[in-house]
């Protein structure tokens, strides 16, 4: 069976290439970066350099809010007013063949270019899908 929050993340996930993710700060002030995704189901996995930035604000905070972009990060027009919240879970090197193996499907020989050593991968469980501004609370 099928969840209602799959269903949801497939009607807004699918056929997207980006993500513009918001991490935050120490401060709490939010930052957003466009980045490559791949699911399984619910869990939406990304790959990043081990020490950008994003990764040092996630590892202060596991939460993140995240929303279809272009290659750019600017917000796709059908989704300015939604986010889907999520909790980050990094994973180890042992757990990481299923989201590169996503990952590298997705985007096949940009992946290859975009491969390196110092790359990690890292799970977003998503906790609730909300439309603003009259947040009406989680679509699931």
């Amino acid at each position: 069976m099928v969840s209602k929050t799959t269903e949801m993340l497939d009607k807004i996930l699918n056929n997207q290439k980006y993500i513009s993710l918001i991490s935050y700060k120490k401060n709490g002030e939010e930052v957003s970066t466009p980045i490559w995704f791949a699911r399984d189901n619910n869990d939406v996995y990304i790959m990043t350099e081990n020490q950008s930035w994003k990764v040092k604000r996630m590892r202060n905070n596991p939460k993140v809010v995240f929303v279809p972009c272009n290659f750019i990060g600017k917000i796709r027009r059908n989704f300015t007013d939604l986010q889907i919240h999520g909790d980050v879970e990094f994973l180890e090197p042992e757990e990481s063949s299923k989201a590169e193996q996503r990952i590298s499907r997705k985007y096949r020989f940009l992946y290859r270019f975009s491969k390196r050593e110092k790359n990690i991968f890292l799970k977003i469980t998503p906790t609730a899908i909300l439309k603003e501004p009259e947040d009406q609370g989680a679509c699931e």
